[in-house]
């Protein structure tokens, strides 16, 4: 006879009960009961599973954890949400899909409610038991929309916001990294997002300034994830040893395994990057509407590992803002399109991690002992240095484009090092524009400024500016060469020896 473990991906639940490859039974569906219970509780009604026909009906519902738990002032309202587990044509996969509408809500008396629906979706995938995740997945679904209402106590002030989603598209693989890890791609494409908030204020209020209000508009866009090497088999082994340890005391008793599991869990995964993409977002305000015609956002780091890293980026382009708001000599000067792209390393995240867990005592305040946190920043920084670089980046306007970039050594116990080469191209039709602004108090402090830049600039054939700005080890600070120090108030820098 056949076997296999069922574990569905979409709750990150992994069984480690064999079940018979033939026609469903009760018996076998208490067993998937069962193991799925080991990483959301035992409370009787959140799991069901029921056979039906070859396959077995799996139930989720919060609802009874949620009514054990809530508050006198609280309600809610979750439908539970029914999947469908079919063994699929090889062993040691099975096909997972769920579909239909979903609808919640929440409410804290007068101080807060939402509530929130999913007019129809679809969800379909094959789960791979030797990966313990889905090798593949697919979802769509529309008519999304939430609406929420918050009072702020004491102030009498209610602000309700609306936020929906037309449709949503995404799709999703996983495959094997090694034992217990995984690589996934997660791809995700929507359109027509709504956002507004307004605030209901009270007629005797004493209002000043312009209304808050504003809603926001998104056409489509899409992000692009990427994972890799998850640890899925350490974070669900941890999940469900706090699913077996539902008290504080009980968690503190067996702390000695908690380190062990959390460590197990490292380093979470070896890194994540996730990049998002956007066309004609407009944001409407009191002040006019606000908009770009298209956005990027990007963000990756890496996991609990020595080789730390972060970054992020943000560009848009097609930017305007409502007339009048500049003055009619500065409109050409607001930049229609700007990308900025930044990243720090050279730092550790594990060692301290591991400094951290393998110290802490639960059954004491402070968890960590003094000499302990005092080693942390030293572990996290082992050269006392962090690198920040900042990718080529530029801000563009009709008269102007300014283009950046450069690369810093930060010095925690001195003075940072590095070189930054910024170039301003337009620069002589910028300041005619200055000129022309007449007696315009901002243009006139901006000439004078913009002049003595220039003369520490370096011109090339093109018409550009150049500055290159470099800190020096011996604590200089000069713009193409020259020293500046003297000029910034710091002392010159020390002769080379």
């Amino acid at each position: 006879m056949k076997y296999r473990v069922i574990a569905p991906a979409l709750i990150l639940l992994l069984s480690s009960t064999s079940l018979a490859y033939a026609a469903a039974t009760a018996e076998e569906a208490a067993s998937i009961k069962a193991s799925i219970q080991a990483y959301v509780g035992s409370e009787p009604g959140v799991v069901e599973v029921t056979p039906d026909g070859d396959d077995y009906e799996l139930t989720l519902d919060v609802m009874p954890y949620i009514k054990k738990n809530a508050k006198a002032d609280f309600t809610a309202s979750f439908d539970p949400l029914k999947i469908t587990l079919s063994p699929g044509d090889e062993d040691g996969t099975w096909d997972v899909s769920s579909s239909g509408p979903y609808a919640f809500s929440m409410s804290a008396g007068d101080q807060f409610n939402t509530s929130g629906k999913i007019e129809n979706f679809d969800w379909q995938g094959t789960f791979d038991e030797a990966l313990g995740a889905m090798s593949e997945s697919t979802t769509t679904a529309k008519g999304i929309t939430i609406s929420s209402k918050v009072s702020q106590p004491g102030l009498n002030l209610k602000t309700a916001v609306e936020y929906s989603i037309g449709s949503v598209e995404s799709k999703s693989t996983a495959t094997e990294a090694g034992e217990g890890l995984a690589d996934s791609e997660s791809t995700i494409g929507f359109a027509d997002i709504k956002f507004s908030s307004k605030s209901e204020v009270p007629a005797d209020a004493a209002v000043n300034g312009p209304s808050l209000d504003y809603d926001a508009s998104i056409a489509k866009g899409s992000y692009v994830t990427t994972m890799k090497s998850a640890n899925l088999a350490g974070l669900l082994d941890l999940v469900a040893w706090f699913v077996a340890h539902p008290k504080e005391e009980l968690i503190k008793q067996d702390q000695a395994v908690l380190k062990e599991k959390i460590l197990a869990a490292l380093p979470v995964f070896a890194s994540l990057s996730s990049d998002s993409n956007f066309e004609t977002l407009k944001v409407n305000t009191t002040l006019g509407t606000f908009a770009a015609e298209l956005g990027s956002t990007s963000i990756a780091l890496n996991g609990v590992v020595k080789d730390g890293k972060f970054g992020e980026g943000f560009s848009f382009s097609g930017i305007s803002i409502p007339a009048g708001l500049a003055p009619p000599w500065a409109a050409d000067l607001v930049p229609t399109s700007f990308k900025l792209d930044f990243a720090v390393s050279g730092f550790d995240v594990e060692a301290p991690a591991r400094l951290a867990i393998g110290a802490m005592d639960l059954t004491k305040d402070p968890v960590l002992p003094a000499e302990v946190e005092s080693q942390l920043q030293p572990a996290f920084t082992p050269t006392n240095t962090v690198i920040v670089t900042l990718s080529p980046g530029e801000i563009v306007s009709p008269v102007y484009t300014l283009s950046y970039e450069g690369a810093l050594t930060v010095n925690l116990a001195g003075l940072p090092t590095g070189k930054a080469t910024i170039r301003l191209r337009g620069a002589d039709a910028l300041m005619a524009k200055l000129a022309a602004a007449g007696e315009d108090p901002m243009a006139k402090q901006a000439v004078p400024m913009l002049v003595a830049a220039k003369g520490f600039g370096k011109a090339e054939a093109d018409g550009s500016i150049v500055w290159v700005v470099e800190g020096t080890p011996g604590g200089a600070v000069t713009i193409n060469g020259l020293d500046m120090s003297s000029m910034l108030g710091t002392p010159p820098a020390a002769p080379a020896q």
